[in-house]
C-alpha cells in the first residue's frame, strides 16, 4: 500500500506530454468559449440597440398622442387632474421642475439621438438589401414547397381539403404553408403564416443564408415584417394576374368551341333544307337516250360541214 502513492506520482511525472495535451485542450476550449461569448455579447448589444430604438419610437408616439389629447381637452374645455394640480401650486409643474412632466432628456441626449439615428439608418439600409430579399424568398420557397415564386408556380389555397389530404413535405411529412391569395395579409390564414415566416427568419435565416447574417442583425422587427408583407402582396398580385390570364384563355377556347359547334349545326340544317333529287330508272334511260341522240346530231352536223372534193 505504501508503494501506490509514489508509483502514481512517478507515472504522472513520466507522462508530461499527456498533461500538456490536456492543458492545451483546456486552453483551446476556453478560447473557443470566449469567442462564442463575445459573439453572443455583440449580437445581444445590437439587439438591445434595436429594442431601445423601438422603445424611443413608441415613447415618441405616446407623447404625440398625449399632446393631441391635451389639445382636444383644451378645445372642449375639459380640465384634467394635472391642470388642476398646476393651478393649486400656483404655476405649471413644468415651470417648477421640467422633469416632473417627463419632458427633460438625459444628459447624453445628443449621444442617444445619434445612436437612435444610426440604428434606424442601419435597419432601413438592411431592409432594402438584396440579402434580405433573398433570404425572404428562400424561406417562402421552403415553407411553400415550391422552386419558384412566379405566379404560375404559386400554389392555391386547398379549400375543402382535410388534414389527411393537405400537401405535406415528403421528407418530414410536415404540412406545407398555404396562403389565401384573395384575402388581405392581416387576415387569417395569411397573418399566422406570415408570422411563421418572420419567426423562421429570426431563428434560422442567417444559418441558411450566411450572406444575410449582418443585415438580419441590423434590421428592426417592424422593417423585417414590412418586407415580408410587401413580398406577400407582390405574390398575391402576380397569382391573381396569372389566374385571370388563364381564365381569359379558357373563355377564348370555349368561345371558339361554341362557334365551331354552331357552324356545324347550321351546315347540317342547310343540308337538311335542300330538295332531295330522286333519280328513277326511267329517268336514267331517257337521259342516256337523249345523250346518244345529241351525240348523233352532233356528228351529222360535223360531216355536213366537211367540204366535198369536186375532182
Amino acid at each position: 500500500m505504501s508503494t501506490a502513492g509514489p508509483s502514481s506520482t512517478t507515472n504522472g511525472s513520466r507522462n508530461p506530454s499527456a498533461n500538456l495535451e490536456r492543458l492545451n485542450a483546456a486552453v483551446s476550449a476556453i478560447e473557443e468559449l470566449q469567442v462564442q461569448v463575445q459573439d453572443i455579447k455583440e449580437k445581444a448589444d445590437k439587439k438591445m440597440a434595436v429594442l431601445r430604438t423601438e422603445n424611443e419610437i413608441l415613447k415618441s408616439n405616446v407623447e404625440e398622442l398625449s399632446e393631441r389629447v391635451s389639445f382636444l381637452a383644451t378645445m372642449l374645455g375639459v380640465r384634467n387632474e394635472e391642470d388642476e394640480l398646476d393651478g393649486e401650486n400656483g404655476g405649471s409643474l413644468s415651470e417648477i421642475d421640467p422633469t416632473l412632466r417627463g419632458t427633460s432628456e438625459p444628459v447624453s441626449e445628443a449621444s442617444s439621438s445619434a445612436n437612435k439615428l444610426s440604428v434606424m439608418e442601419l435597419s432601413f439600409a438592411a431592409s432594402k438589401s438584396k440579402a434580405i430579399r433573398d433570404v425572404i424568398i428562400d424561406t417562402l420557397k421552403i415553407h411553400l414547397g415550391t422552386d419558384s415564386l412566379a405566379g404560375a408556380s404559386l400554389p392555391s389555397f386547398p379549400f375543402g381539403i382535410g388534414e389527411e389530404r393537405w400537401p405535406k413535405n415528403p421528407v418530414d411529412q410536415k404540412p406545407y404553408m398555404r396562403f389565401n391569395w384573395d384575402a388581405a395579409y392581416n387576415k387569417s390564414p395569411n397573418a399566422e403564416a406570415l408570422e411563421k415566416i418572420f419567426d423562421s427568419l429570426r431563428a434560422t435565416g442567417a444559418k441558411r443564408c450566411p450572406a444575410a447574417d449582418e443585415d438580419l442583425e441590423n434590421i428592426c422587427d417592424n422593417d423585417l415584417k414590412e418586407r415580408i408583407k410587401d413580398k406577400f402582396v407582390s405574390m398575391a398580385r402576380e397569382f391573381k394576374s396569372k389566374r385571370k390570364e388563364q381564365a381569359n384563355l379558357q373563355a377564348r377556347i370555349q368561345e371558339l368551341e361554341d362557334r365551331r359547334a354552331a357552324a356545324e349545326e347550321n351546315l347540317d340544317e342547310e343540308l337538311a333544307d335542300e330538295p332531295a333529287i330522286v333519280i328513277t330508272t326511267a329517268s336514267r334511260d331517257r337521259a342516256s337516250k337523249n345523250s346518244r341522240v345529241s351525240q348523233h346530231h352532233q356528228c351529222s352536223r360535223t360531216v355536213g360541214q366537211i367540204p366535198q372534193n369536186r375532182d
